[in-house]
C-alpha cells in the first residue's frame, strides 16, 4: 500500500520485501491507524509562532517570503481559522497516521 500525496511523493510505504535488495532493513507496516487528534494553542499568537518556529517546511518557506507577503499570509491564516477558536485560543482538529509492526 502507497501513501502518497498529489505530488507523488511517498512519506510512508508499505514494504514488499521482493522488492528490496535487502530484506533485512525492509521496514514493514502491516497496521496503519488513523487517529483524530486536537492541536490546541492558547491563542492565534501562539499557534503563529508555532508555525513560524517550529512547523519545518512551512516556517521554511514563510522565512522566505517578504514581510508584507508573511503579513498577508498571517491575516489569511487567521481568518481561515475563525471557526475554531474555542474559549479565547484556538483548537484545531487533525489526524495522525500511525504505523505498527506488529
Amino acid at each position: 500500500m502507497r501513501l502518497s500525496n498529489r505530488r507523488g511523493y511517498a512519506p510512508v510505504e508499505r514494504c514488499d520485501p521482493s522488492h528490496s535488495r535487502r530484506r533485512r532493513s525492509c521496514a514493514r507496516f502491516p497496521s496503519l491507524h488513523e487517529v483524530e487528534v486536537r492541536w490546541r494553542f492558547e491563542d492565534f499568537d501562539a499557534y503563529w509562532r508555532y508555525v513560524t518556529d517550529l512547523a519545518g517546511g512551512i516556517a521554511m518557506i514563510l522565512q522566505a517570503m517578504t514581510e508584507t507577503d508573511r503579513e498577508a499570509v498571517r491575516k489569511l491564516v487567521e481568518r481561515a481559522t475563525g471557526d475554531y477558536r474555542v474559549d479565547g485560543g484556538l483548537e484545531l482538529p487533525g489526524v495522525a497516521l500511525n504505523a505498527s509492526t506488529g
